[in-house]
């Protein structure tokens, strides 16, 4: 099955949570795992920390139970950002990380950024690690993501690699009238890539130009200009 062979490029596991609810015959089986984002190069990485769950309700995601103070037992260097973008101003909230503990916009950050359906941008600074793990439940059922009209910075709601449309379900309405509902992944964290965005953009009859559909990896996340609200929905069951 395609949504399985997709899911998550790292392990999976079904935890032994067959518990039997009061006297009933229904039963709880969550599935968890984890996922490394390559972070090789100092720079920003748009990310989606929250495609693996805190506790399966996509609401309650921390700075801590997403990104922790560090890895491998290694702290974040101390001025390591993280930036979520703020669909009201159309600029940055960001968190800063100094002298073991997260400070600042850690409120803002934390709503509009590791909620399933977001992202942030993480600044590595010189000497971090070269990969980031995240750990958490996988998500199933019916997931709506809600973009609005305008600029977003969203994901999947699970941890799955793909084409947007294809494999993702990310459906929108396409247009001819400028701008275009546009895909935006970014790539400024390769020192060889220019410019810092792929810009994938979607008329009436489909994806326009050679670049066609955009695909995204598990655990990332992209921008989208939407010419309208929606719903991203999935109906996903790894089980």
């Amino acid at each position: 099955m395609r949504t399985k062979t997709l899911l998550l490029a790292a392990a999976l596991s079904a935890a032994g949570l067959a518990t039997s609810l009061a006297q009933s015959n229904v039963y709880s089986l969550n599935v968890v795992g984890y996922y490394n984002m390559p972070t090789t190069n100092a720079g920003l990485y748009l990310i989606a920390p929250s495609q693996l769950d805190f506790d399966g309700t996509g609401v309650n995601n921390t700075i801590l139970t997403t990104f922790g103070t560090g890895q491998g037992g290694t702290p974040y260097p101390n001025l390591t950002h993280i930036y979520a973008f703020n669909k009201n101003t159309g600029g940055y909230n960001n968190a800063l990380f100094n002298a073991g503990a997260w400070i600042g916009g850690v409120a803002a950050v934390t709503a509009d950024g590791l909620q399933s359906g977001q992202g942030v941008f993480f600044e590595k600074l010189a000497g971090g690690a070269d990969n980031l793990t995240f750990v958490g439940n996988v998500r199933q059922g019916v997931l709506n993501n809600k973009p609005f009209t305008g600029v977003n910075i969203i994901s999947s709601m699970v941890p799955q690699a793909g084409k947007v449309e294809t494999d993702l379900g990310l459906n929108l309405v396409g247009n001819n009238t400028p701008p275009l509902q546009a895909v935006f992944r970014h790539v400024s964290n390769d020192p060889l890539a220019s410019p810092s965005y792929r810009q994938f953009q979607e008329g009436l009859s489909g994806w326009l130009g050679a670049a066609g559909e955009p695909s995204v990896n598990v655990g990332e996340a992209f921008f989208l200009r939407a010419n309208a609200d929606a719903t991203w929905t999935r109906n996903f069951t790894v089980q």
